[in-house]
């Protein structure tokens, strides 16, 4: 649905069915997974924020790539310690390919991505960064900019700004470790 018919359906349904909305949901569900492996991240009690009049939870925005982890037990056993790895509720991390996190402080944005081959083991690491920003788009200007932004981001009601992030990525067959100890 486009923003507009996303708020009909909102008002009528409870659900708006757009583009943000089920990246909203598929973040939670990605949350809800990393909490399910034992893993410190946030599930409930979010705090929310509209774009383009439609509500999401702002929680952590996490993207599970096929490659990382197709069930739970995959994905369990990416995090041999599971409790050892905690992720703010501002933050945002994307997790494609043969990864492995021992113990990891993330509140900003983080990117690993292994190749087929590859494998990145992330033995310690604290992350703080400024991330990921989300910022909405204006009722009054926003069809004025559909021109100027992205299609991505006019149905979403919500620009995307990489402010900081740190990229691992391993992108020929080998083993890469991360090893900052805090």
């Amino acid at each position: 649905n486009s923003t507009l018919e996303g708020l009909k359906s909102l008002r009528k349904t409870g659900f708006a069915e757009t583009a943000s909305s089920s990246e909203s949901e598929l973040y939670d569900s990605n949350r809800r997974i990393l909490a399910l492996c034992g893993c410190r991240i946030k599930t409930a009690d979010l705090l929310s924020k509209s774009f383009a009049g439609i509500p999401m939870p702002l929680g952590a925005k996490v993207v599970l790539c096929p490659r990382f982890g197709s069930t739970i037990r995959e994905v369990r056993d990416r995090f041999p310690s599971p409790s050892d790895v905690f992720i703010s509720e501002t933050s945002s991390i994307v997790l494609d390919g043969d990864i492995v996190i021992q113990k990891l402080h993330l509140d900003g944005d983080l990117r690993v991505r292994a190749a087929p081959g590859a494998k990145v083991v992330i033995k310690s690491l604290k992350i703080v960064n400024d991330g990921v920003i989300f910022s909405p788009l204006s009722k009054e200007n926003q069809s004025k900019e559909e021109g100027i932004i992205e299609e991505k981001y006019s149905m979403r009601g919500y620009i995307k700004t990489n402010e900081e992030s740190l990229v691992v990525d391993a992108p020929s067959p080998g083993v890469v470790v991360v090893d900052r100890p805090f």
